[in-house]
C-alpha cells in the first residue's frame, strides 16, 4: 500500500468517515509486515494517550465514536430495521486501530512521521548509536557579512545594535533583534551611479532584512542579497543567491507603481527573473538544486527564465514555478506552509528525500554529508531549526532503515 493511501485511510478514520471497504483496506495493512516500522516505537499505552492528548485540530473521542457508530450494531431506532450484514471489530483490532490513530496524532501534533518509501529490506542497526554520536554539531543561527558601497565589509553577527554606516542617501541600523534595516532621506537622493550593498550569509547562518522601500526579505544560509541604497528609477530590482523569503511592499511614484523586480543567480549565472508589485514568496536558487523554484503565498508575481522568455509564466498563491536546468518550466502546487518553514524556525519535510534533506540540513549545519550507501527513502517530518544535529539524525534512525555518523564536520549516511 502506498504511503498516500495509508495517509488516506487514517485520516477518514480519525474523521469517522472510513467505509466498510476501507475499513478492510486499514485492518489488512494493519495485519501485514509493513507496519512494524510504525508501531516499534508507539507501542507503549502511554505514548498512545500522549499522541490522543496531544492533537488539537481533530476531535479523536468524536471521531471513534463516529466510528463505533458506524460498524457497530446499534439499538435499533424503528421497530422493523432493515438488516445490516456488519463485521464488528474484533478488541485486539479495535486497539490496533486506535493505535493507527495515535500514530496518526503523533505525526501531525508531535512533529513526527509515520511512512517512508523503501527499495531495499530494513536492515536493524546492531552496533550502540552512541558510538556514531560522539561528536556533535550545533545549528545554525543570525550569521551574516554586509559589504557597503565604498567595498567595506561588516560582520553583523558580531556587531553592536545602532547604526553601521551612512552612504549616501541611507543610514543601516542594526536592530536588537538582529535585524538589518536602511533608511533612505527623500531630500538628499543618491546623485550618479546607484550605490548597492550586499549581505551574504554563509553555511549555518540567517538572516532578516528591511529594504530602503520598507520591503522584508528573510536570507536562508548559503544565500546573498544585492540592493541599491535607494530606489531612484522607475523600478525597484534586487539580485538573490541561494533562497529568500520576500514580503514586498506596493509603492507608488505619482499614479505608477514601481515594479519590484528580482535577478536569480544560480550557477553563476542570471537563470531567471521574477516580477513583482506587491506579494509575498519564496526563491529557492541552490546551486546545488536541480532547479528554481519561485512559489507564492499571496499576492502575484511573474517567473521569467533569462534563456527562454517565451515561457514566462503567471502564478497565483499556491502555485510554484519549477525551472529545471534543461529548460523546461513546470507549474505546481506544493505544501506551502512546508517551503516557507525556514523562514520560521523550523524543517518540515513532506515526503522528501533523503538527498533533500540532509542538502538542507548541510547548508543549516554547515556540514559534509557522505552518502556511504546508495539509499531510496522518503520521509514526512517537522524538526525545530535550534536542536543539534544528533537530535534530528537519532529520530529519522528510530524508522530502522537509515543510519548516520557524525566525524567533525563530516556527516555519514548508510544503512
Amino acid at each position: 500500500m502506498t504511503n498516500d493511501r495509508i495517509e488516506e485511510l487514517l485520516a477518514k478514520f480519525l474523521a469517522g468517515d472510513i467505509s466498510a471497504d476501507e475499513k478492510a483496506e486499514l485492518e489488512q495493512w494493519l495485519g501485514s509486515d509493513d507496519r512494524h516500522n510504525i508501531f516499534q516505537f508507539v507501542h507503549k499505552e502511554e505514548w498512545v494517550k500522549k499522541g490522543i492528548a496531544e492533537l488539537d485540530r481533530i476531535d479523536v473521542e468524536s471521531g471513534y465514536e463516529k466510528y463505533l457508530n458506524k460498524f457497530q450494531p446499534a439499538e435499533p431506532p424503528f421497530p422493523d430495521p432493515v438488516e445490516v450484514n456488519l463485521h464488528i471489530v474484533p478488541p485486539r483490532r479495535r486497539w490496533l486501530l486506535i493505535a493507527a490513530a495515535a500514530v496518526a496524532v503523533l505525526i501531525f501534533s508531535l512533529g513526527s512521521w509515520f511512512y517512508f518509501f523503501r527499495t531495499a529490506p530494513v536492515q536493524q542497526a546492531k552496533d550502540d548509536p552512541a558510538s556514531r554520536y560522539q561528536n556533535d554539531v550545533a545549528p545554525g543561527g543570525n550569521v551574516a557579512t554586509l559589504q557597503l558601497a565604498d567595498g567595506r565589509t561588516i560582520r553583523l553577527d558580531q556587531s553592536a545594535n545602532g547604526l553601521l554606516a551612512d552612504e549616501g542617501a541611507a543610514t543601516v541600523q542594526k536592530t536588537g533583534n538582529d535585524r538589518l534595516e536602511y533608511n533612505t532621506s527623500t531630500t538628499s537622493p543618491n546623485k550618479g551611479e546607484p550605490l548597492y550593498n550586499t549581505i551574504t550569509t554563509p553555511a549555518g547562518g540567517q538572516y532578516h532584512v528591511v529594504l530602503p522601500d520598507g520591503s522584508r526579505v528573510w536570507l536562508n544560509a548559503g544565500s546573498s542579497l544585492r540592493f541599491p541604497l535607494s530606489f531612484t528609477g522607475n523600478e525597484r530590482k534586487v539580485m538573490v543567491t541561494g533562497e529568500a523569503f520576500f514580503d514586498v511592499v506596493q509603492v507608488k511614484r505619482g499614479k505608477q507603481k514601481l515594479p519590484f523586480l528580482v535577478s536569480i543567480q544560480q550557477y553563476g549565472y542570471t537563470n531567471g527573473e521574477v516580477q513583482v508589485l506587491g506579494t509575498r514568496f519564496n526563491i529557492n536558487a541552490y546551486d546545488d538544486e536541480s532547479s528554481v523554484k519561485t512559489t507564492l503565498l499571496k499576492g502575484s508575481v511573474r517567473f521569467v527564465p533569462e534563456a527562454k522568455p517565451q515561457l514566462a509564466s503567471l502564478i497565483i498563491p499556491g502555485q510554484q514555478a519549477d525551472y529545471y536546468q534543461n529548460g523546461t518550466l513546470q507549474i505546481r502546487t506544493p505544501d506551502t506552509g512546508s517551503v516557507a518553514a525556514w523562514k520560521e524556525g523550523k524543517f518540515n519535510f513532506q515526503n522528501e528525500s533523503i538527498q533533500s534533506i540532509m542538502r538542507q540540513l548541510a547548508r543549516w549545519y554547515n556540514v559534509k554529508v557522505i552518502f556511504k550507501d546508495s539509499i531510496e527513502a522518503r520521509f514526512v517530518a517537522t524538526f525545530p531549526r535550534n536542536i543539534k544535529m544528533s537530535e534530528m539524525l537519532m529520530i529519522l534512525e528510530k524508522t530502522n532503515i537509515i543510519r548516520f555518523s557524525i566525524d567533525g564536520q563530516t556527516v555519514t549516511v548508510m544503512r
